[in-house]
């Protein structure tokens, strides 16, 4: 049951890779101190418990020499990026190609490109582009432009590149103020002409299977997660099975897998058909852009075949480790990626889950020992064993990440990802073979009904899972840190052990479990009957409770202020919004509410009754937008209170006063203690302080 017992080379691996990590993201003056304190324990560490390891003295040396390494190789990737963005901030004049499309709607895109040219000096770097104009622009096109140039870090203007890592692409840019895009001649490029097969592939896959299930296959079998939208990300974040649109060891082992299966058919020799499979393997991840997650498991798949050429045993510990250390030596920002420790997590999880069922003594036996009755039984309680234990595994495995990035699990990944990981494996194999027989007639069409059928009903689940209340779980809770940290290492530190009662392996789940629930019900107790009230820089105002997170909007329909107070109300552990509440109309909310309810899971929206045919016109746009999104609307009278967090929301009539075009409003909320009451300038200049409608609601408030 000792998993680490006599794998070195997996803890010097891991060295590397903790040191290669804290380097991209501390001073280096903290690793100095961080180093010296690791050499001192882990000398104690050797001196003490590995007294009868052989070669002792080679493996310390070689452990220090991984750390300096992974210190090294970060730091001087810092020290590039520094000199790019001292070098290249402010204006230039560029000529560059689009690398790829991270994000695009109606309104603005985010884009990767490549700057070639440089004020007419040759460079070669990558850039994060964003603003409205990008839109015009499409992946594989070259342009010239004049373009401001922004540390990435300190570029505020990302909707969808917001967690992108400012260590592989250091430099954020946007069209300089009186500049125009000029148009190149296109020209050939082997990053670009592989990014046209994956387009045509994607394009044909659409074309067969429609648009939303195409997109989906696309996204599964050729990492096109930006066809997909932010509605099906959401849905399937929500359910626990976000990980699967992420090209990791599953969607290579399936390609592979039909590959192998066409070349045993020519009978080719077994080491001739492992080159070949590894040749196809590295072309795949070539055609899916090397996205670092499936760059893993390739080569994984490589070290076992290199293992089988010189006669050893493969081991799929080492592999991981190894496949990981080599990608983020190569690349040191990827240490920072999160699809890459997602992957590398999930993957050590599975492998946790296969030796400890290795080591259940019940499912090694043979089953000729074994009555008919109890053969039977373990047919069906094995599989299922092993899919329940390799759920929890990787669940316990990327909890850090989870935690750290998100800030939120879901629920629903324990039972979600037992049949949809099935579900996920039949609609690939399908749509691969559909898409090659299509031309066939019948059979063509029949396996594309079939493909559409189960890629569609992975959607409805996926919808449904989402909408269903609390099932995601709020990491934020006070002592869920505590409590999550505590699961990861009491979890290794009990698979690192050799245990002859294998029940203790349940023990840090178990305490996991009490240890949240006190904490949900500390937090639910807290809010039970108050009522939290919160403002975002006079744009909008928060109020969170038992009952749930009511978002009350001041500003101008913008989505800046929308997004601070989702955060807010996420900082707060809520991971969905009860409603969000217009106290005005504007122009500008088709576009917030349409990427909110696409992005977030918002249960409703109450708007103020149309005062003007300009104000109904709005109404009902919004209305079409949420009905799309089966997002619930609601229409209210101004002066009724509305039953909100635990108390009562009352708004004024709406008012204008000549020359502006916002209106001037009020609004009160009555908890059960406080109310606080809220006036939107010039509210005093308008009739409504003439009329004296609210002032019962002024007189009455403990804060102004």
């Amino acid at each position: 049951m000792s998993a680490f017992k006599k794998r070195y080379f997996v803890w010097i691996s891991l060295i590397f890779l903790v040191f290669s990590a804290i380097s991209l993201n501390s001073s280096f003056f903290i690793i100095f101190i961080i180093s010296l304190i690791f050499l001192a324990v882990f000398a104690v560490f050797f001196c003490f418990f590995m007294r009868k390891a052989q070669n002792g003295k080679l493996i310390f040396a070689l452990a220090a020499l991984a750390m300096i390494l992974g210190t090294v190789n970060s730091q001087l990737l810092l020290f590039k990026n520094a000199a790019l963005v001292s070098s290249y901030s402010g204006e230039h004049y560029v000529s560059a190609y689009v690398k790829e499309t991270v994000r695009r709607d109606d309104y603005s895109s985010e884009l990767i490109i490549h700057i070639e040219e440089l004020d007419g000096e040759s460079v070669s770097f990558d850039a994060v582009f964003s603003g409205i104009t990008s839109t015009e622009l499409y992946r594989g096109d070259f342009f010239s432009a004049e373009l401001t140039f922004t540390a990435l870090s300190e570029y505020e203007n990302l909707q969808y590149l917001q967690n992108r890592d400012d260590a592989q692409y250091p430099l954020a840019c946007e069209l300089s103020t009186g500049s125009e895009v000029l148009y190149l001649e296109s020209e050939s490029r082997l990053t670009l002409i592989l990014s046209s097969l994956n387009s045509r592939a994607s394009s044909a896959l659409k074309a067969r299977l429609g648009s939303k299930v195409g997109s989906l296959a696309s996204a599964l079998l050729l990492g096109n997660r930006d066809l997909l939208s932010d509605s099906v990300l959401r849905d399937f974040r929500r359910a626990g099975i976000y990980h699967m649109l992420a090209l990791s060891g599953m969607h290579v082992a399936i390609l592979i897998g039909i590959f192998d299966l066409l070349l045993k058919r020519f009978r080719i020799k077994k080491g001739v058909r492992f080159a070949i499979l590894a040749s196809a393997a590295v072309f795949y991840i070539a055609l899916t852009g090397f996205q670092l997650s499936a760059c893993r498991s390739v080569l994984m798949l490589c070290i076992g075949y290199l293992a089988f050429a010189f006669g050893a045993r493969s081991d799929a510990m080492t592999s991981l480790f190894a496949a990981v250390s080599l990608i983020v030596l190569l690349d040191p920002a990827s240490a920072n990626d999160i699809g890459l420790m997602l992957s590398f997590l999930s993957t050590f999880g599975v492998i946790c889950a296969n030796m400890i069922m290795s080591g259940i003594g019940i499912f090694e036996k043979s089953k000729g020992e074994l009555s008919l009755k109890k053969r039977l039984l373990l047919t069906v309680i094995k599989p299922l064993t092993s899919a329940l234990l390799i759920s929890l595994c990787v669940f316990i495995s990327t909890l850090p990440v989870l935690l750290v990035y998100f800030g939120e699990v879901s629920l629903a990944t324990f039972f979600s990802n037992l049949f949809m990981g099935a579900l996920c494996e039949l609609f690939m194999i399908l749509s691969i073979v559909a898409a090659l027989t299509f031309p066939l007639g019948f059979i063509g069409e029949t396996l594309v009904a079939a493909a559409s059928t189960v890629g569609g009903g992975m959607l409805s689940i996926a919808s449904v899972i989402s909408d269903m209340r609390g099932i995601v779980l709020s990491l934020e809770y006070t002592g869920a840190a505590f409590a999550v940290w505590t699961l990861f290492i009491a979890s290794l530190v009990l698979f690192s052990m050799k245990l002859k009662r294998k029940l203790w392996l349940a023990a840090p789940s178990v305490l996991f479990a009490a240890v949240m629930s006190i904490c949900v019900l500390v937090h639910n107790f807290g809010y039970a009957d108050s009522v939290r009230v919160e403002f975002i820089r006079g744009d909008a105002l928060v109020l969170s409770s038992g009952e749930g997170a009511y978002i009350c909007d001041l500003g101008d329909g913008g989505t800046d202020s929308f997004y601070e107070a989702i955060s807010l109300a996420e900082s707060n552990a809520f991971t969905e919004i009860e409603g969000i509440i217009l106290t005005h109309y504007h122009s500008d909310y088709a576009v917030t509410l349409q990427r909110l309810v696409k992005r977030y899971k918002i249960r409703s929206v109450l708007m103020p009754k149309p005062q003007t045919a300009t104000e109904g016109s709005v109404m009902r746009t919004l209305v079409r937008i949420l009905d799309e999104q089966g997002v619930s609307a609601f229409i209210y009278e101004a002066n009724d209170p509305l039953d909100v967090a635990c108390g009562k929301l009352t708004v004024s009539s709406r008012a204008f006063v000549a020359g502006k075009s916002h209106p001037s409003y009020a609004l009160s909320f009555s908890g059960a203690e406080n109310r606080i009451t809220v006036i939107e300038a010039p509210y005093f200049e308008t009739y409504l302080s003439v009329s004296g409608e609210f002032d019962g609601y002024i007189a009455d408030s403990d804060y102004l």
